[in-house]
């Protein structure tokens, strides 16, 4: 197999693991989690709040707040509010709905292979698929930010470059998980964050693994 096709097959069976919640409770599990991990994992100390089936995520070192209405992996919403100055505030709404056809590459008919033959291989190309997905998107955006000034000789804090927001992500739970890792300023969490979700991958694709608990991938 060529690295591209086995690329597509790891990217495939990411999503299938760790971004497919089956049903309805499957997807308030999978959306507790993630806000239970926000405030350790932003270093804040408030959780997002949930009214009815919309969670709120607020970033206040980044003045930011998202809220995310989710229903399954072909409908969701999140809504991104960025306070500027003079009391400015600019809104944007990621809107995912699979009623319209889209053409998508990573839902290509791939043959069912056994991962484990390709265990040589897999530490590079997860690493690659998840930046993909997670830590630097093809397709981005920059946002002006808030960033806190860092103390003389700290190089402890991100800059706006850091900050890429993936864009065309068709999968909502997808999209949630990659802008808690995107709006986390602190440097030693990021990179905490790459290594533990590419050792969680590597092994989990070689198992017998059907779904990856949403606590395991929350690291909660």
């Amino acid at each position: 197999m060529d690295d591209n096709t086995l690329r597509a097959l790891v990217w495939k069976r990411i999503i299938k693991l760790a971004f497919s919640p089956a049903s309805s409770i499957d997807n308030e599990k999978w959306l507790n989690c993630c806000a239970k991990s926000i405030p350790a994992f932003w270093g804040i100390s408030d959780y997002p709040k949930k009214q009815r089936d919309v969670y709120t995520f607020e970033n206040s070192h980044l003045k930011l707040t998202y809220e995310s209405s989710i229903s399954g992996i072909n409908k969701g919403s999140i809504v991104l509010q960025l306070d500027q100055v003079a009391g400015k505030t600019i809104m944007w709404t990621h809107d995912i709905d699979h009623s319209y056809y889209q053409y998508d590459i990573h839902k290509a008919n791939l043959q069912d292979i056994k991962l484990k033959s390709f265990q040589k291989k897999l530490d590079k190309v997860v690493s690659e698929v998840l930046d993909g997905l997670i830590f630097h998107p093809t397709v981005h955006q920059h946002i002006e930010l808030h960033l806190p000034i860092p103390a003389q000789n700290n190089n402890n804090k991100i800059t706006i470059h850091d900050v890429r927001v993936g864009g065309g992500i068709s999968n909502p739970y997808l999209f949630l998980f990659q802008l808690r890792y995107q709006f986390c300023i602190i440097i030693q969490h990021r990179n905490s964050e790459k290594m533990r979700l590419k050792n969680l991958f590597t092994q989990e694709l070689v198992s017998k693994t059907i779904t990856i608990p949403p606590g395991r991938l929350f690291n909660i």
